[in-house]
């Protein structure tokens, strides 16, 4: 059997047995296996013709919901130990939104609304859902950030603070500010935001920035 190590720098799961990086594409046929695998269709037909009582059925299913969608998040992610508050809570709060859905299902069952084709269609949507978790675990985070200060919904100051407290490593910014408006050194503080660039500016001074910033992430 092989055995698997998450590579942080490459985003990627590596085997042990083989040596080798697993391509993104087979991560993700594994994890549509297991989707696939799932018991579901089998409980859908038992409780359409009445051998499973609806209770059981809810009950097993929000387990299913819940161990496909951990199982698919921590594959995005790269296992147990890299998992953050932040990710729990992501995954979290998927797996409670299917929990509401899936309980006005069973009641529409429990009142013999459904067909058998429409519970075991609507049955089998819930836990191909689950590939969300892999698709928004796996999502990585951006390198780099350039910001404008003045936002409508939120300044640049807040989405940085935003994302320093959401994921587990800081994102290097730099600050765009209109001429003539001064930030207070405190509200800097704590945040990962490497240069303040007053506006107008030269293209070439800003990528003068973000290289000189690039390149001492990347000796770090």
């Amino acid at each position: 059997m092989a055995r698997w190590t998450w590579r942080a720098r490459a985003a990627r799961w590596w085997n042990r047995t083989i040596g080798r990086l697993a391509p993104r594409l087979k991560v993700r046929e594994v994890a549509d296996m297991v989707i696939d695998a799932s018991p579901a269709a089998g409980w859908s037909e038992a409780v359409a013709s009445g051998q499973m009582p609806v209770e059981v059925w809810h009950q097993r299913m929000r387990d299913e919901i819940r161990r496909n969608y951990i199982q698919q998040y921590l594959a995005g992610r790269g296992g147990l130990e890299k998992m953050t508050a932040v990710d729990w809570g992501s995954v979290g709060g998927m797996i409670a939104e299917q929990y509401r859905w899936l309980d006005n299902f069973a009641a529409q069952i429990a009142a013999g609304e459904l067909s058998a084709a429409q519970i075991r269609v609507r049955a089998q949507m819930y836990i191909n859902s689950s590939r969300e978790a892999y698709e928004r675990a796996s999502a990585q985070p951006p390198d780099f950030l350039i910001t404008d200060l003045q936002m409508p919904a939120m300044s640049g100051l807040e989405l940085c603070a935003r994302l320093t407290a959401e994921l587990p490593e800081p994102i290097p910014t730099i600050l765009l500010t209109a001429k003539g408006f001064e930030i207070d050194p405190n509200a800097i503080g704590g945040l990962p935001i490497l240069h303040v660039m007053t506006k107008p500016f030269s293209p070439r001074e800003l990528l003068a920035n973000v290289q000189a910033a690039l390149a001492v992430g990347a000796a770090s």
